[in-house]
């Protein structure tokens, strides 16, 4: 089964006001989650599967830092350049770049030192 986006947006509504006290706006949640989506379907060429509750607010809850040793502070528009250098990444054989395997482990934390992010805000005229 694959997501509709207004169920999407549903859902990281209901997620993101069950708990408070969030570092990003709600608005700055889901345009992380739409366009990661959105980079997903254009990489893909297929939807993204469905996200469960609990998935959407580990995600909305793991956004705002990346840890490598201490939190890294990342602000809602560092991830378009994280996502893009995500789906540029060759992972192992049978990766499905499912958004959780974006927020898992250390894949934020290898794309952030990528992307030119480490040391300062990346600057896409910088990364020409």
């Amino acid at each position: 089964m694959t997501f509709d986006s207004h169920i999407l947006e549903y859902m990281v509504k209901k997620e993101y006001n069950a708990d408070g006290g969030h570092d990003f706006s709600l608005e700055e949640a889901l345009w992380v989650f739409k366009f990661y989506l959105w980079m997903y379907q254009k990489q893909m060429r297929r939807e993204h599967p469905n996200i469960k509750g609990p998935q959407i607010r580990n995600i909305i809850e793991a956004m705002p830092s990346i840890r490598d040793g201490e939190d890294i502070a990342i602000e809602a528009h560092d991830y378009k350049v994280l996502i893009e250098k995500h789906f540029a990444t060759k992972y192992q054989k049978g990766c499905d770049y499912n958004i959780n395997h974006f927020f898992s482990g250390d894949i934020r934390l290898m794309r952030y030192y990528d992307s030119g992010l480490y040391g300062g805000s990346y600057c896409e005229e910088d990364a020409e």
